[in-house]
């Protein structure tokens, strides 16, 4: 049968963690297709508790932008080469506002 993937870059202003239409949605497939959805944890950070929808949902993983040293200049146009490896600076952060874990990988 394989693996079966759905990765989304997507996220939107969400008040209330792990819920909303959209992240319904999301638990509704993830459930009844047995697959694996993977999003990006938003792009509001660098504040804590900046996940929004679906990346607040317990029904994903919620994946955190992350910049290497090597990456930095030519794809962000980072200058210094005095940085190290780091979780990029708009990529939102947990926990949720409801205290549970946001991003699971960066």
């Amino acid at each position: 049968r394989g693996v079966h993937l759905i990765n989304m870059s997507f996220g939107e202003y969400a008040n209330l963690d792990d819920c909303g239409r959209f992240v319904d949605m999301a638990r509704q497939a993830v459930d009844k297709h047995d697959i694996i959805f993977v999003t990006s944890a938003g792009n509001n950070g660098p504040a804590l508790t900046t996940g929004g929808a679906p990346g607040t949902s317990s029904a994903v993983i919620s994946v955190g932008a992350f910049a290497s040293r090597q990456m930095m200049q030519p794809q962000y146009s980072l200058r210094s080469n005095q940085l190290s490896d780091i979780q990029y600076t708009w990529s939102s952060r947990g926990p949720t506002a409801d205290g549970a874990d946001l991003v699971c990988v960066s």
